[in-house]
């Protein structure tokens, strides 16, 4: 779940700042668990642990469809995602930001029950290099609502019929017969 989640929130990002009605110079974006060097000029990481909380409680679904009962156990979710852009001024996270809503857009996310719950402020944040030198950083945290389920036809159960003997924790038994 969370991996089709994740791809859909990278393919939104890509779209959004690598768009060619949006002009972009084709900034990489690559995810925060990759084993890959470093990539040279302005980059966006995309945090690929996003922390995750589950909102309200499961909720179960009876449906039936033309005869057949079906039963869902949902549940709403939503993930937290930082969106990291280093040497850079947040631009590209501003841009984020502002063209998320666009129509087209907006329609990579609700096309996989996705949606965006918040979002919060581009924040520029002073890092060091590993040679003593500045890099400009800004980072976003974007919350992301999204939904998963179990569904499963129910049948009916028409006869049970049991014979045996039972043995209790104590160690001592029963016989037992169900019709």
């Amino acid at each position: 779940m969370i991996d089709e989640v994740m791809t859909t929130v990278f393919d939104w990002v890509n779209h959004i700042v690598n768009n060619t009605v949006i002009p972009s110079p084709g900034i990489k974006i690559i995810p925060s668990n990759e084993n890959i060097p470093t990539p040279s000029g302005t980059y966006i990481t995309i945090d690929y642990t996003p922390v995750l909380a589950t909102l309200g409680q499961a909720d179960w679904v009876v449906e039936d469809e033309g005869g057949t009962v079906y039963k869902t156990l949902r549940v709403s979710h939503e993930g937290t995602v930082e969106f990291w852009e280093t040497n850079g001024n947040g631009e590209y996270l501003s841009k984020l930001l502002r063209y998320q809503w666009i129509e087209e857009i907006n329609n990579i996310l609700r096309d996989k029950n996705i949606s965006v719950l918040r979002n919060g402020d581009v924040l520029t944040i002073p890092s060091l290099k590993p040679d003593d030198r500045w890099k400009k950083e800004s980072v976003v945290e974007i919350v992301f609502g999204f939904g998963a389920g179990i569904k499963f036809e129910m049948d009916d159960i028409t006869n049970i019929e049991a014979n045996g003997t039972l043995t209790k924790d104590d160690g001592s038994e029963r016989d037992v017969e169900i019709t």
